[in-house]
């Protein structure tokens, strides 16, 4: 009896294992939970990795500019590649924790990896525009936040026990989220777990010419959902557009199922817009009114404080409101990148709902023009 009721333990085992897939949690798996969720000031051995390999790939993102056939060329890409790897781990763990059979235990740890997910995500997005090479990144002291993991004394002063537990926030998220070179951008990290579970992946990532048609519809389409806007602004992003924007993102959805991605918004810069001279020059040079007259509105727009100009928008169907923010704090890395700390965005006036969008993402409005039909918003970083 003995033999058989072992011998039926096996089977069982056996069978056990065979029912195993692959969107089952692994060893690995749980490995990497405990090291992104380890102490608030002392991370996991796969934390510190993520946190060494995003800073070591921007302070050092000036060697992209060298010939890629140098061995410090060379790392940084493989290096690049696997921040990218441990970015895409995350991702796993995050759709294989939502498909658990424990819902209760899957609605308790979601929040947190839900928000670990996002903010490693948006580095690895960041690392690879800088990755690119093309624009105005290759200075040799990069910005980077004020007071980080890597400070001197860091861990030190909030050991002491001096502070106060809720006067600085600790763990790996908030120590990923102060790398980000956007010192004026905190409110940007604030933002509400999304109340239905889903485990739709939203990636940004460099815009690339084929993005155009698909931008113009969207941005067509969140247009014609909302009040007239003034001439002058009806085909803003098609303008910009045609100036090839070095400074341009976008997100894209994928749900489970999906066999590609989809285009869900975008976010558009022009550094420096009165400094732009062939995009000036372009522009003025176009036989088309209305070319002339989205420069005119641009320039006039602009401000010494706020000289950059930015264009941004989200698919109505997004209900994550941490994406528009995310898309937002790249782009604003990327001028930071470029030397510019503040931007401006024209908006018509009577169009609440775009207006509203823009505020969420820290924009005051700042001047109108003379007709009163178009808002000037901008903000600082």
């Amino acid at each position: 009896a003995p033999a058989t009721s072992n011998e039926e333990g096996d089977a069982n085992g056996a069978n056990k294992i065979s029912d195993w897939t692959p969107q089952q949690l692994t060893m690995e798996d749980l490995t990497l939970l405990c090291d992104l969720f380890y102490l608030p000031f002392e991370h996991g051995t796969q934390g510190v990795q993520i946190l060494q390999e995003f800073y070591w790939l921007h302070t050092n993102a000036h060697l992209v500019a060298s010939d890629e056939n140098k061995p410090e060329v060379i790392e940084w890409k493989e290096r690049e590649k696997k921040l990218e790897g441990m970015s895409n781990s995350v991702n796993r763990l995050f759709q294989k924790l939502n498909a658990i059979n424990n819902k209760e235990l899957m609605y308790e740890l979601y929040p947190y990896v839900w928000e670990m997910r996002a903010v490693i995500s948006t580095l690895n997005s960041y690392i690879k525009w800088l990755g690119g090479g093309t624009s105005g990144h290759s200075s040799d002291s990069p910005a980077i936040g004020n007071y980080t993991w890597f400070s001197k004394g860091w861990k030190e002063s909030f050991m002491s026990g001096e502070q106060e537990p809720w006067v600085f926030r600790g763990g790996l998220t908030a120590d990923l989220q102060r790398l980000i070179p956007v010192d004026g951008g905190s409110d940007l990290f604030v933002y509400k777990v999304p109340q239905v579970v889903s485990s739709t992946i939203y990636t940004i990532r460099e815009y690339i010419d084929i993005d155009k048609d698909q931008i113009t519809d969207l941005s067509q389409f969140t247009r014609s959902s909302s009040e007239s806007s003034p001439d002058h602004l009806e085909r803003l992003v098609e303008c910009i557009l045609r100036l090839n924007p070095k400074l341009c993102f976008v997100v894209e959805e994928k749900n489970e199922g999906d066999d590609k991605p989809h285009l869900a918004g975008y976010a558009i810069a022009i550094a420096n817009i009165l400094n732009h001279s062939s995009a000036v020059e372009e522009v003025e040079n176009d036989l088309e009114p209305w070319a002339r007259d989205i420069l005119k509105c641009c320039i006039a727009g602009a401000k010494p404080h706020h000289p950059s100009i930015i264009v941004s928008a989200i698919h109505p169907s997004v209900t994550d409101q941490s994406v528009s923010k995310r898309l937002i704090i790249c782009l604003l890395a990327a001028l930071r990148s470029n030397g510019s700390c503040g931007v401006f965005t024209p908006v018509c006036a009577s169009n609440t709902q775009q207006l509203d969008s823009y505020v969420k993402l820290g924009f005051v409005e700042m001047s109108r023009d003379e007709a009163g039909q178009t808002a000037y918003l901008g903000r600082v970083f």
